[in-house]
């Protein structure tokens, strides 16, 4: 049996002290800055990646330690990236995936359509940016450790269309069903939870990998109509905030969680359970 002496004891000095911990977070959109907002509290450097130019993110997070361009779909790409971090920071030992596409619901609704209007080459692309790029990042994470003979943590943010059908409802007035969230979403999204059940149980226990799956979270650019649709679906009647999204990031990030994997973290509100 393997206790502090053991497999254990190795992990927590590989995830170290708490001012060394190094976490590389893949797309710095919504989900992205809230983690890094989660890490700052678990005293994380952080090194972001993403296929845009940082907009001024680099100068908004302090510890935002490093700021890469990398488009995750080419894996050549990914590689040298990944490559080059771990040649420069001795081992990040944590991944956050927080890529993809989404339609969403706001001043610019493009994405929903009905089904003759979702296209193969869409399809396709979505799940290129949504898992492929997922698995390339990953890949080459779990590679650097097995080179350095290291440890490490994998998180997957997902969504609550992980585990549950999109209801259309939300996304069309008076229950005329004409924009559908486009099927592509739902297919990545369980693909993601697939993807981190493989990686949790075929590189454990040296890599940790687990999923996080959020609902809808509140954006100042949501109609009052979405708001109390997604309102009413949920036990807890109302919509999550950002915030409430930091403590299950920490709680699946924390150095100290040694023995949660290939687990899937819902946070819907109840959504789900109805």
């Amino acid at each position: 049996m393997l206790m502090e002496g053991g497999l254990l004891k190795e992990f927590n000095l590989i995830m170290k002290k708490e001012n060394e911990n190094i976490a590389i977070i893949f797309g710095l959109g919504l989900i992205g800055q809230i983690a890094i907002e989660a890490l700052t509290e678990l005293n994380f450097k952080i090194i972001g990646v993403d296929i845009s130019e940082d907009n001024g993110i680099f100068d908004k997070y302090s510890n935002l330690v490093e700021y890469k361009l990398c488009d995750a779909t080419k894996e050549d790409e990914v590689m040298g990236t990944l490559n080059q971090i771990f040649s420069d920071h001795k081992s990040p030992n944590l991944l956050i995936n927080a890529l993809g596409l989404d339609s969403k619901v706001g001043n610019h609704e493009d994405g929903f359509e009905n089904l003759s209007n979702q296209d193969g080459t869409s399809f396709n692309n979505a799940l290129i940016q949504g898992i492929s790029s997922y698995f390339f990042t990953s890949k080459f994470f779990v590679i650097n450790h097995k080179k350095s003979k290291t440890m490490g943590k994998i998180l997957n943010i997902a969504s609550d269309l992980s585990v549950i059908a999109p209801d259309h409802r939300l996304y069309n007035e008076n229950d005329v069903i004409s924009k559908f969230k486009p099927a592509h979403y739902s297919a990545v999204k369980h693909s993601v939870i697939g993807l981190t059940k493989y990686f949790s149980a075929t590189f454990g226990p040296d890599i940790i990998t687990n999923s996080l799956s959020p609902s809808g979270i509140y954006q100042e650019n949501m109609s009052e109509d979405f708001i109390n649709k997604l309102s009413g679906l949920t036990p807890l009647d109302r919509v999550m905030t950002k915030e409430e999204l930091i403590e299950p990031i920490k709680f699946l990030c924390n150095p100290k969680n040694t023995f949660t994997t290939g687990h899937n973290l819902i946070v819907d509100g109840g959504r789900s359970v109805i």
